[in-house]
């Protein structure tokens, strides 16, 4: 199965279109994938029939190249990594891809708990003290209540 290395971009690719599109010269991408995933990981017995398998060959892919820079104030647990948004989603989060929009969604889901690392509140929010303001009655309200009990 090896040969050479393709120039496709596998991780900005969804697994479904891997398992299920072809190139314009009819090349299934589930082969091509396969072949620059054997380089990669120096694999030669890969099971090109198991869809499955494909997902998770695909995943460990996305998580040994992701290339975007990560500033992010979250950061998985090693359990949690690899974890689905979404039920069903293809994309997996991992602590090269995850963003701070992504990590406050996977805090709310799963807690603390889940994090390595992140962020604290570094100012606590300023109790909005409630005031009554009483309204004064102005002169010429004062002067008409004040006619108006003379009468």
């Amino acid at each position: 199965m090896l040969g050479q290395r393709h120039n496709i971009e596998w991780h900005k690719v969804k697994t479904e279109s891997i398992i299920g599109m072809k190139t314009v010269d009819g090349v299934s991408y589930k082969e091509l994938f396969l072949i620059d995933y054997a380089n990669l990981f120096n694999k030669t017995n890969l099971n090109a029939g198991c869809n499955n398998c494909i997902k998770d060959y695909h995943n460990k892919y996305i998580n040994k190249f992701q290339i975007m820079e990560n500033n992010c104030d979250y950061a998985l647990k090693k359990k949690y990594i690899g974890i689905s948004l979404t039920p069903g989603s293809s994309f997996k989060v991992n602590n090269n891809n995850i963003t701070n929009k992504i990590g406050a969604k996977l805090f709310k889901k799963y807690g603390a708990s889940a994090f390595d690392k992140y962020p604290t509140a570094s100012k606590p929010k300023k109790a909005v003290e409630k005031t009554t303001s009483k309204v004064e009655p102005t002169n010429k309200s004062r002067n008409k209540v004040s006619r108006s009990k003379k009468q």
